[in-house]
C-alpha cells in the first residue's frame, strides 16, 4: 500500500510546489542538497533552506536525497571516508532543519565487483557507520537505495546487517534496474521486508531518464501487482524533471487505477 506520495519541489517557485502537492494529497521531498556546489556555498544553502523552512514547519512527514556524488563509505583511503561521511553528515544536518522523516542515501557501490573482501566491506564498512547516523538521528529513517546494482544481493546483505535498526530501511528504484533490464519481482521478492519507500520515473531501458510515468517502457502493471502482492507498506516519490511531468505521471497513474485521486 501507498501510504504517502512525495513530488520534487521546485525551489524558484515554492508557492506553486505547495499547491500541486496539496492538490494530490503529496509532500515534499527535497532533491537540491546532494549537489556538492551547493553545499560549499554557506551563503546560497543558508538561503535555500530558509526558503523552504516556512513549508518544513507544517510537519508535513517531507523527505531529503542525501549526497551520493562520489560518497564512498567503505573506501580504504581514511581521507576519502572520512570526507564521505562529512557529505552524509551534512545530508541528515539538513534534513533536521527541515523536519524530514526520511533520508535517501545510495549504495555507491562498484558494480560486478565481487571478490569477498570488497562485498564483506562495503557490508560491514556501510552497516558499521550507518548504525551511527542511525542512532544520532532516532527521528529519522535512513534508506539506501539502489542505483548502479545489477543485482539486490548486496543491497540485501546490508538491510539483513541492519534489521535490528528500527530506523533503517531500502528505498527502491523501479527506474535504475529497468536500464539493467531486471525483472522488479525478482529485486521486491528479496527485499520487500526492508522496503519502506519507493522510486518511479519512466525510462527507455537503457538510459535513466527520469522521464513522466507512462512516457518509457517500464511495465507499471507488473511493477504496481508485485508492490501489492508482497505487500509493500511504503511512501513513493514520483521523481521526474518538473512540477509538470509529476502533474503528467499522476494523471497516467490515476487513469489507469494504480493510484487512487486524494
Amino acid at each position: 500500500m501507498i501510504d504517502k506520495l512525495y513530488l520534487i519541489p521546485d525551489p524558484n517557485d515554492i508557492k506553486r510546489s505547495e499547491e500541486i502537492a496539496d492538490r494530490w494529497g503529496a509532500a515534499f521531498e527535497y532533491n537540491d542538497f546532494f549537489d556538492p556546489k551547493l553545499l560549499d556555498d554557506e551563503t546560497e544553502l543558508r538561503r535555500r533552506i530558509e526558503a523552504y523552512r516556512d513549508h518544513s514547519k507544517k510537519n508535513l512527514g517531507d523527505n531529503l536525497h542525501g549526497v551520493f556524488y562520489d560518497i564512498c563509505l567503505n573506501s580504504c583511503d581514511r581521507k576519502i571516508r572520512e570526507i564521505s561521511e562529512r557529505r552524509v553528515d551534512s545530508s541528515m544536518t539538513i534534513a533536521r532543519k527541515l523536519n524530514c522523516r526520511k533520508v535517501i542515501f545510495h549504495t555507491n557501490f562498484i558494480p560486478g565487483f565481487i571478490p569477498d573482501f570488497y562485498v564483506n566491506g562495503w557490508v560491514n564498512m556501510n552497516a558499521d557507520y550507518y548504525k551511527k547516523v542511525c542512532a544520532a538521528y532516532p527521528d529519522m529513517t535512513v534508506c539506501v537505495e539502489n542505483m548502479f546494482d545489477f543485482k539486490p544481493d548486496m543491497l540485501l546483505l546490508l538491510a539483513k546487517e541492519m534489521a535490528d535498526v528500527d530506523n533503517f530501511a531500502v528505498c527502491f528504484d523501479v527506474a535504475h534496474i529497468n536500464v539493467h533490464g531486471e525483472r522488479c519481482e525478482d529485486w521486491i521478492r528479496d527485499l520487500a521486508p526492508y522496503i519502506r519507500h519507493l522510486h518511479i520515473n519512466d525510462n527507455d531501458g537503457v538510459a535513466d531518464l527520469h522521464l513522466p510515468v507512462g512516457d518509457g517502457c517500464v511495465d507499471w502493471k507488473e511493477f504496481f501487482d508485485t508492490v501489492d502482492r508482497y505487500g509493500i507498506d511504503s511512501g513513493m516519490l514520483i521523481e521526474v524533471r518538473g512540477l509538470d511531468d509529476f502533474e503528467k505521471s499522476m494523471r497516467y497513474l490515476i487513469q489507469r487505477g494504480f493510484v487512487h485521486e486524494r
